[in-house]
């Protein structure tokens, strides 16, 4: 189980992912700091017992507020929207291939 301490400094992806793996009998491990700090890791190695079974890298996309900024910069009767320069399909393909980064550091031969 993760300790409370820790659980209070996960953001709100990593607090869904040790929730999620809780809820199906498994128990979410953060890694060492020492491991952090050499270079790419996921977020938690998943157990079963005492069992490795998985790492996993929690993401999540927050909100966009760029609609939000150009609404407070509007002049009134101004048209303002549009797309924006970086689409959300962007934004999650980035966190897939950092992840997939991350995950190829610990394991590179996908055991």
């Amino acid at each position: 189980m993760v300790h409370e301490t820790i659980l209070n400094a996960l953001n709100l992806g990593e607090k869904f992912a040790v929730a999620f793996c809780a809820s199906h009998c498994l128990r979410a491990e953060t890694v060492r700091k020492a491991e952090l700090r050499s270079g790419k890791t996921p977020d938690f190695r998943v157990y079963q017992g005492e069992r490795l079974v998985f790492y996993c890298k929690a993401k999540y996309v927050q909100d966009d507020d760029w609609l939000d900024k150009q609404f407070e910069h509007a002049h009134r009767l101004e048209l303002f929207g549009g797309l924006p320069p970086n689409p959300i399909y962007n934004q999650l393909a980035a966190h897939i291939h950092q992840a997939a980064k991350q995950f190829d550091a610990v394991n590179r031969d996908h055991e």
